[in-house]
């Protein structure tokens, strides 16, 4: 990943199945062929992650990103 925005700081999150849907903000984020987290440069403040696939429970959460901080965590969809 590219330095931090000025104001912002790092988000990096693994999602179980890799093939969920992502959508952070209301935009759909895409993992990298091969790439089981998703890291992304967002500006500080409070963030809406959503993760969806069919068969599976839907996980929504708020994420507080802080400046210059990498926030990083694990999501597992239950069926």
């Amino acid at each position: 990943p590219g330095t931090a925005p000025r104001n912002g700081g790092t988000l990096s999150v693994g999602i179980e199945p890799g093939d969920a849907e992502i959508t952070l903000d209301g935009q759909r984020q895409t993992l990298r062929s091969g790439q089981n987290r998703l890291v992304i440069q967002l500006e500080e403040g409070v963030h809406r992650l959503v993760s969806q696939k069919a068969g599976f429970q839907t996980f929504e959460t708020d994420l507080q990103i802080r400046r210059g901080r990498t926030l990083a965590f694990n999501v597992s969809l239950a069926k």
